[in-house]
């Protein structure tokens, strides 16, 4: 009688719709916040990582630089480049992966070496042809294979690492045609305090004809396209968890509203109604943390599932364990335990049970 166990297991299949509800909004909120979490890192990974290892300038080519700039631009860390971009599929929408043809062939050897590139299959772009290697990330994500093409291009090699890029060469004339409006050149330092340094210089160039990608930027465009996902993404899980809790707190309602029978004898064998109350939080506790550990559980299983069956398909991973959607699941059995105990806590206060014994 004055366990929070007792009444669940005696009463099965009335309390088996309270818990099958919270379980489901759980995993429907841990899970999807998961896929939102996921997107999000496989687009840092292909459009802010790389820039871990370099900042790309792009001015155009009647750009006067201050000598500071042009130090920098003259010196070993700069490579000369035409830059683009290729759509990577993620599970909702599409984000891109930076692709890089040196203006010098002997440069390719560089960016190789200072991004720590390692060819695992196939081999290196050939001079003045439209070839290229790319990360294996990429190509799972394409779905393609040495030999297969990608525009004008011949996929040549492949690679693995924490750059996902792609690299490669072109003809002369298509580089020169490409470079013919902008120059663009790849800074990339053998150490990341000289590329922090570099950063910090450039970063005081006041001139519209120059733009500067470096990883905070990158970083901070990317938070700012995810910020109003994430806002609309709260929002639907505060309305999601409204309106459960409307449906729960209004079935523990009539749940308990058929107990004080049950209260009035607890209440007649000498004890009081706090202690009632009590037992209502102990089992309205137990029953949302029973249901958001198994919302979770399952939730956990999914991403495993998707993860090994749609993600690694495709190139990405998906985290398994990740604290923010914990975090905001949370709030659903938080948000259950308060508007189901109060109303009926406040119900039973103002309830005679003495009268309720006494009509028996």
């Amino acid at each position: 009688m004055n366990s929070c166990f007792t009444y669940f297991k005696k009463n099965k299949k009335k309390t088996s719709i309270m818990f099958a509800i919270i379980i489901l909004a759980v995993f429907s909120i841990s899970f999807i916040y998961s896929l939102i979490l996921s997107v999000y890192d496989t687009s840092k990974s292909a459009n802010v990582a790389p820039f871990d290892k370099f900042s790309i300038l792009i001015s155009e080519n009647d750009t006067v630089f201050d000598d500071d700039t042009q130090k920098i631009i003259d010196s070993d860390s700069s490579v000369r480049a035409f830059t683009t971009v290729t759509d990577i599929k993620t599970i909702f929408g599409t984000t891109s992966s930076y692709v890089i043809f040196p203006a010098e062939y002997d440069d390719i050897n560089i960016l190789v070496n200072r991004l720590g590139i390692k060819v695992s299959e196939g081999r290196m772009p050939d001079k003045n042809t439209d070839e290229i290697i790319m990360h294996t990330n990429v190509m799972k994500n394409k779905k393609k294979k040495i030999g297969d093409k990608i525009s004008d291009y011949t996929i040549v090699g492949a690679f693995e690492g924490d750059i996902e890029l792609s690299l490669g060469t072109m003809e002369s004339a298509k580089l020169k045609e490409y470079s013919s409006s902008v120059s663009t050149y790849i800074i990339s330092p053998s150490s990341r305090d000289e590329l922090s340094s570099i950063n910090s210089t450039l970063s005081k160039i006041n001139d519209k004809k120059i733009e500067l990608h470096t990883y905070d930027k990158q970083l901070k465009s990317l938070n700012d396209e995810f910020s109003s996902i994430k806002s609309v993404l709260f929002i639907i899980v505060l309305l999601v968890a409204v309106c459960i809790v409307i449906a729960v707190a209004a079935l523990v309602f009539i749940m308990y509203s058929g107990r004080y029978e049950e209260f009035a004898i607890i209440n007649a064998l000498g004890y009081n109604k706090s202690f009632i109350k009590t037992l209502i939080f102990k089992e309205m506790l137990f029953a949302a943390s029973i249901s958001w550990f198994l919302g979770v559980t399952i939730s956990w299983l999914s991403s495993v599932l998707v993860n090994k069956f749609i993600y690694s398909a495709m190139g990405q991973s998906m985290k398994i364990f990740n604290v923010n959607s914990l975090l905001i699941s949370i709030v659903l059995p938080v948000m259950v335990i308060f508007f189901s105990v109060y109303p009926t806590n406040h119900k039973l206060s103002k309830t005679d049970l003495i009268s309720i014994i006494e009509r028996r």
